[in-house]
């Protein structure tokens, strides 16, 4: 048996260390960039998401509770319950295809939503909607998706246990559309 000698060393180890190095960029780079601030809600304090068209929706959360307002999203927590909101513009599509649509886009992050029958409101009924139950790995809760004919709200509340899991009616109640 004749031996050859590797003719692509160089070119092979470059690869080699490229493909071990791509993974890791991400997370070199995550490490860089500062930590999201939270901050502590009051009941008076409302946050406002805008859509990508302008329409915006001024959401509260309960007392004490800290919030993340990243825009056309935020994240609530405290006591135990997250809950996830974010808007979204219909653009003239059916809230109910666009909802459906949404809890096929939930389950690819293992947030499995399905209807429930029930139906909900804003307490100023700006923004109805369907509810229906969500459903994680580690989290049980409840869901909505609410709409007033121009944006989509999805709104889901997590909990480990009953009593962390805030109720959806009391989530959603203060959330208002605000008018351009």
């Amino acid at each position: 048996m004749v031996r050859t000698k590797l003719q692509q060393r160089g070119p092979a180890l470059a690869l080699a260390v490229g493909l071990l190095a791509v993974p890791g960029v991400p997370t070199v780079v995550n490490s860089w960039l500062p930590e999201r601030d939270w901050q502590t809600a009051e009941s008076t304090d409302a946050m406002t998401l805008t859509s990508v068209e302008g329409t915006a929706v001024a959401i509260v959360a309960p007392d004490g509770w800290q919030v993340q307002n990243l825009g056309d999203q935020a994240i609530l927590r405290g006591d135990g319950g997250a809950v996830f909101v974010q808007l979204y513009d219909l653009d003239g599509r059916d809230p109910g295809a666009v909802a459906a649509r949404l809890m096929r886009s939930n389950r690819v992050v293992d947030v499995h939503t399905t209807l429930d029958g029930g139906r909900i409101a804003t307490a100023d009924g700006s923004l109805t909607g369907d509810t229906c139950v969500a459903l994680t790995d580690h989290a049980t809760g409840s869901c909505a998706y609410l709409s007033d004919g121009d944006v989509m709200l999805s709104v889901i509340v997590l909990g480990g246990t009953r009593e962390s899991t805030p109720a959806i009616a009391d989530v959603v109640a203060p959330f208002t559309r605000k008018q351009s």
